[in-house]
């Protein structure tokens, strides 16, 4: 598949296949979320890869119950200490560059919206105090043959500025 096709085409997957994904497959994915970019090159992240299906179902709260049917959960979060003011933008940074490396292999992925507070999250996992808890992404083998529909998206006229507002 063609890069652009890729991302034009990349949707939610909420409804995932009882499939693990292979450690090769999984490592292409972590490996593309090292290699983001990063401001100085500080990279202020960690991730937490929770495969484990008891642990997911302890994150897997309201509307995030999807959770449960991913083959795992990454948990990407930052330092502060490394990095005050872009810490939380340069770990989103990495967990989309893995949600696109998991995308082109085949392997759908969904941003959770979680109702567990960050305290939860951490208490579950074990994460330090002093790292922030970013975003948390499922992910999975698509369990619907179809791509979901595209969405409704603004045009370029509405979102792209040239040169001024």
């Amino acid at each position: 598949m063609h890069l652009i096709d890729s991302l034009v085409g990349l949707r939610s997957v909420r409804f995932f296949k009882q499939k693990e994904i292979p450690e090769d497959v999984l490592k292409t994915i972590l490996e593309a979320g090292r290699h983001a970019p990063s401001r100085r090159n500080i990279q202020p992240w960690h991730f937490v890869v929770v495969s484990n299906p008891e642990t997911r179902k302890k994150l897997a709260k309201g509307k995030a119950k999807f959770i449960e049917d991913s083959a795992l959960v990454i948990v990407g979060c930052g330092d502060p200490e490394e990095s005050r003011r872009w810490c939380e933008l340069e770990v989103a940074i990495a967990m989309q560059t893995m949600v696109i490396a998991a995308w082109v292999q085949g392997i759908g992925s969904c941003w959770v919206d979680i109702e567990n507070t960050e305290e939860q999250v951490k208490d579950v996992l074990g994460i330090p105090k002093k790292l922030e808890v970013v975003a948390l992404v499922a992910f999975g083998y698509p369990a619907r043959a179809k791509t979901p529909k595209p969405s409704w998206k603004k045009t370029l006229d509405q979102t792209i500025h040239y040169d001024k507002f």
